[in-house]
């Protein structure tokens, strides 16, 4: 290794591959969030694809809890996505109770 922080290939979700065109526009961006910093660079960085795109931004948070928990972690959901990129118009927020594997794939 040379020492660079920079990654060896860079892929710009954005642009499509030289020479290559996408296919379908970006219509839907879904983005799991689970109140990490990880997920939050994952929701910065989606928004801005989103807008990038004029495509939606679907936030989805899941928990395989009973619901009563609901209705407070949905509210925190609201929170974090509102604490990192604002009240983007376009921006869905959706909550579900179950296993998470399942529900982003139904999602």
């Amino acid at each position: 290794m040379d020492g660079s922080t920079q990654p060896a290939i860079a892929f710009d979700p954005i642009a499509p591959a030289a020479g290559r065109e996408f296919v379908e526009p970006l219509r839907t961006i879904l983005v799991g969030i689970d109140y990490s910093e990880n997920s939050a660079n994952a929701l910065r960085e989606s928004a801005r694809i989103a807008d990038s795109n004029g495509a939606k931004l679907v936030c989805l948070h899941v928990v395989e809890k009973a619901a009563a928990v609901a209705a407070s972690a949905a509210d925190g959901l609201r929170e974090f996505v509102r604490g990192r990129i604002g009240d983007c118009l376009g921006t869905e927020l959706r909550f579900r109770v179950g296993r998470p594997s399942t529900e982003v794939v139904d999602c």
